[in-house]
């Protein structure tokens, strides 16, 4: 206490009169001064001295609830009679120190995030996936940064709410640390086929790219078909091992046969599989032709780390049960170290999302998430496609919210022209902390847009005069000058904020925006729990191979698999020179 009143260092004239007003009446009560009327007066004096001197003593308390920063910013009036059990708070208004939250309607429109790394996004996402998780809300987040402290701090977040044995997580770079997760496992053949011809990359005006996604997702369609048909289960590599061996699509055949060769499953597969026989037997070639491209990406899903989480028949993770049942899914994506693998693993884990945000909007409405659920996609521009921007469209009726968040606006216009539109056309809140880009710092002021303001001018005129006449007898002149000054204002369309504004931003600020009405300048608090927590893995699922196809454990009987990947993409040999985690 005395080390706060020596900071505050009380002295100078101000306070010195301020502290002799309150002393005053010291001195009145004398004998020499004593009388009623000098009192009253001494007293409303004393008064005086002592509001001047308590403004001085909670100086320290208004300093620290005064919010530093360089952008100055005036915030919009805060929201009144907001339930903190029905809200999220985001920060405090740098200008009056005012908490901000975010009520779960207006969350249900989506949240857009944009800021530079090192800026305070991961912070941001925390706190609010924090908050969501005390309310007792599911949630799925993606880390395209890999980051392994980021989760062990949100790990131990989670055990401090009792909520540790909810947490599910994907761990690509340590498999041994992560559940299972088997994304092309459940769900009809459509939805199936859909899901896997998402690790192609789409092509605008390409129509032999077009040609071939058709004709390859109707070929999955089939095979995933007759793949339920038999009874099967299967993995990643077993459906790659499936798309390139004759010698297992035979055995198929013949399973499918044995069961009911008139079934339509089996029909469609016997007639997909003359498209490929040449003399009695089935082109490899020409399958290959087919499902190439599609057959190597779910190769690297199926081999290696990859493979050690996807290839399950029981896998830990359903997204449809993650979503329903409230648990809490943490994927850490390696989109630095393996990139071209982790990229087709996140394509493939958010069309799994639209397959089960599909699934909830079919549920009556007292089985949709309730809380809601909270989908975070952090470095989204690494992994999503063009489709994406519709899950957003299905996702608030499912109540499900989206919470994106990239770097530039570049992150989004490299996936496609319209996915920028798409997203923030659909997200009713926008968050924007420092970019380092100058476009997407200008397009965010003309995203929060202008406010009327008045416009001074002061004009002054000077006049200077002189005349006589060309022919005069006697000296005849005459001159004058006059000076004046007029005033004038008009009212004008001025930027919110500035682009400067928007660079300067410093690191734990942002910029919120509601409905492109109420905007607010913002400083984000950080959580961090008290104790670290060892992290377990929550296993759930049970492997059971034998109602499997389980291709892999006879992979040699079918494909020479060191000749397919030499022929693969060089990337996959760069997957293994990893370091081990720091278990904590």
């Amino acid at each position: 206490m005395l080390k706060k009143l020596n900071e505050i260092q009380i002295g100078g004239n101000k306070d010195t009169i301020c502290i002799t007003l309150v002393l005053l009446p010291i001195i009145m009560i004398t004998p020499l001064f004593y009388s009623t009327k000098i009192h009253i007066f001494t007293a409303f004096l004393s008064f005086i001295g002592m509001i001047g001197i308590s403004y001085r003593l909670l100086d320290e308390y208004r300093r620290a609830h005064k919010l530093e920063t360089s952008t100055k910013f005036k915030s919009s009036p805060p929201p009144v009679n907001v339930d903190i059990y029905k809200s999220y708070e985001i920060g405090y208004t740098s200008d009056t120190a005012v908490s901000i939250r975010l009520y779960f309607e207006i969350m249900t429109r989506h949240i857009m995030i944009i800021g530079q790394s090192g800026t305070g996004k991961s912070v941001l996402v925390r706190n609010i996936l924090f908050q969501h998780a005390i309310q007792g809300g599911g949630l799925m987040h993606i880390d395209g940064k890999n980051d392994q402290g980021d989760f062990l701090k949100f790990y131990s977040l989670m055990c401090s709410i009792g909520r540790g044995d909810d947490v599910l997580v994907v761990n690509i770079d340590f498999p041994e640390l992560s559940n299972t997760y088997n994304p092309i496992l459940y769900g009809d053949p459509d939805e199936v086929a859909t899901r896997i011809i998402s690790l192609i990359p789409s092509s605008e005006n390409n129509p032999g790219s077009d040609h071939y996604r058709t004709e390859a997702t109707v070929a999955l369609t089939i095979f995933v078909g007759a793949l339920q048909q038999a009874g099967l289960a299967y993995s990643m590599i077993d459906l790659a091992l499936l798309l390139m061996s004759d010698k297992a699509l035979m055995e198929l055949d013949e399973r499918l046969s044995a069961i009911d060769e008139y079934h339509e499953a089996a029909i469609n597969f016997k007639t997909l599989l003359s498209k490929f026989i040449k003399k009695g037997r089935i082109d490899g070639q020409a399958l290959k032709d087919m499902f190439g491209g599609v057959g190597g990406r779910i190769f690297m899903l199926g081999t290696n780390k990859f493979g050690e989480i996807t290839n399950n028949y029981n896998p830990d993770i359903k997204l449809f049960d993650v979503i329903t049942q409230n648990k809490i899914l943490w994927v850490m994506l390696p989109t630095l170290g393996k990139t071209e693998a982790a990229n087709a693993f996140g394509k493939i884990l958010v069309s799994d999302l639209r397959t089960a945000v599909s699934w909830v909007l079919k549920l009556p409405e007292s089985q949709k998430p309730s809380p809601l659920f909270l989908a975070s996609m952090d470095e989204a521009g690494s992994y999503v496609n063009d489709s994406w921007g519709r899950l957003f469209e299905q996702a608030r009726s499912a109540r499900i919210v989206m919470m994106p968040a990239v770097q530039t606006d570049a992150n989004y216009k490299k996936i496609s022209p319209e996915l920028l539109s798409i997203v923030e056309g659909n997200s009713w809140s926008k968050i924007y902390l420092k970019v380092g880009d100058l476009d997407t710092a200008e397009r965010i002021v003309k995203n929060i847009g202008t406010t009327k303001s008045i416009k001074y001018t002061l004009t002054n005129t000077e006049s200077n005069s002189q005349s006589k006449q060309n022919l005069q007898v006697a000296p005849n002149a005459t001159a004058g000058d006059g000076t004046g000054q007029s005033y004038g204002h008009q009212e004008v369309d001025v930027d919110i904020i500035t682009a400067p504004q928007i660079e300067a931003l410093g690191i734990g600020e942002c910029i919120l925006t509601v409905g492109g009405r109420d905007i607010y300048h913002l400083q984000m608090p950080m959580v961090k729990a008290e104790h670290e927590h060892p992290f377990q893995v929550n296993r759930l699922g049970v492997d059971m191979p034998e109602k499997g196809l389980s291709l892999k454990l006879n992979y040699k009987k079918y494909i020479d698999v060191v000749k397919l990947q030499r022929e693969l993409s060089a990337e996959d040999s760069k997957y293994e020179n990893l370091d081990r985690p720091i278990k904590k």
